[in-house]
């Protein structure tokens, strides 16, 4: 196929003559060439990181809008066999119109503490629990206050864990998640404490 008839780009380090606003399906088999690579592909709605790839802890997923638009991104596919689940998360937080989801799950299966720092909506930790369900023994999250009660009952009804702690730091989430679980008798014969301002679920 001539290149400007191309639609599917893959980036292995080198850069191909192309017409970039053909191109709607990325491919990235090398993480290091993305900070090399100069190109803009603006219509790209699908993107790949294939299993060559060795995706380093401290890499930035925000540095793919360099390349392409993440935003514009619907069907979004992971085969590589290192890519961290926060990372998965981070990215999934900047690809918002995602529709479509297709990864390999031999690591995420081994998983079994799972640990989110930063706020996270109800759509996200759906996603979470779904991904991990049934090896997911703990989860540490960090709340809004607004999605407080509707992430805690969905925690609670979807999964099976062991610990749930709340690390956003408010003496005031103890009581609503409290009363949320007596209320809806989410759950039976648990301990809730707050430790260091932290909700602590067991």
């Amino acid at each position: 196929m001539n290149s400007s008839q191309r639609k599917h780009y893959i980036l292995y380090g080198q850069t191909i003559e192309t017409n970039v606003n053909l191109i709607n399906y990325f491919e990235i088999k090398n993480i290091n060439s993305i900070e090399n690579f100069l190109g803009y592909f603006p219509n790209v709605n699908k993107l790949t990181l294939s299993n060559t790839i060795d995706m380093p802890r401290n890499f930035i997923l925000h540095s793919f809008n360099r390349i392409i638009s993440l935003k514009q991104i619907t069907k979004l596919i992971l085969h590589c066999h290192h890519l961290l689940f926060e990372q998965i998360l981070q990215l999934l937080s900047y690809t918002i119109n995602v529709q479509t989801l297709e990864f390999d799950s031999l690591l995420l299966n081994r998983i079994k503490n799972v640990t989110i720092r930063k706020e996270i909506i109800l759509d996200k930790i759906k996603l979470c629990i779904l991904l991990l369900l049934s090896q997911m023994e703990s989860l540490t999250i960090n709340l809004h206050k607004i999605d407080l009660e509707s992430i805690v009952r969905f925690i609670l009804r979807e999964s099976n864990l062991s610990l749930l702690c709340i690390s956003k730091q408010r003496r005031d989430f103890f009581e609503p998640v409290k009363y949320l679980i007596d209320s809806e008798e989410l759950i039976r014969n648990y301990t809730i404490e707050l430790i260091n301002r932290k909700v602590y679920l067991w």
